[in-house]
């Protein structure tokens, strides 16, 4: 090959476009390999297993036994049955693990290829808190603090991302979420819900307490 060949072609594979059209030959190679051993399995009635092969070099090497050696290979803690198309642990080929580049980031396989998604704390999203993520766990993100929330006239107030009844001091009575003096001479109400009296560390209802 002469120098201007070489140098050609040398320009050619540094260019992102042919750097992405290789890494997208490998993809497209690496689920062909992994659909075309899916069918094999199928036709020959017998059973694909990623076996862990305790080698630093190769790891994982793609066999297919009879259905008696089945459990022989979950004792062995090799995978059964693998689908390379959305198996997150043996994505396109044995042994491949997605990653994750954030805790709250979770892992998938799609076509043979690794991607990943948000993870889904929706859930928990309320009048009075919005899911979110936090080290890998979902937990409610307050709003909307000691607003009304709940069914109209409840009283209920958001508190700390959570829909709560609304707590009156001693002498005040819940009136459509505002706390107001009871009048002279008529009950009072402890740490409890309108209509009910602390008593002992018990909510137990008022029978004179106007709700």
């Amino acid at each position: 090959m002469d120098d201007q060949r070489f140098d050609s072609l040398t320009r050619r594979f540094a260019s992102p476009s042919t750097r992405r059209g290789v890494l997208g030959g490998l993809l497209a190679g690496a689920m062909a390999i992994g659909g075309r051993r899916t069918a094999s399995a199928a036709k020959s009635g017998k059973i694909g297993v990623c076996h862990a092969t305790g080698s630093a070099s190769k790891p994982y090497t793609y066999i297919e036994v009879s259905q008696s050696a089945v459990s022989a290979h979950l004792a062995h803690g090799d995978a059964i049955a693998p689908d390379f198309a959305t198996d997150a642990s043996n994505c396109g080929d044995c042994g491949v693990v997605c990653p994750t580049s954030d805790a709250c980031m979770v892992a998938s396989c799609m076509q043979g290829q690794c991607t990943e998604a948000p993870l889904d704390c929706s859930s928990l999203t309320s009048t009075c808190g919005i899911g979110v993520c936090s080290e890998g766990t979902c937990t409610i993100s307050p709003r909307n603090e000691d607003h009304c929330c709940g069914e109209a006239g409840s009283g209920n107030r958001c508190t700390a991302g959570v829909c709560t009844p609304y707590l009156c001091d001693a002498g005040f009575q819940n009136v459509g979420g505002i706390c107001v003096p009871y009048p002279p001479g008529e009950c009072m109400v402890g740490l409890c819900e309108c209509g009910f009296e602390d008593v002992g560390g018990i909510c137990v209802p008022l029978e004179s307490c106007i709700a």
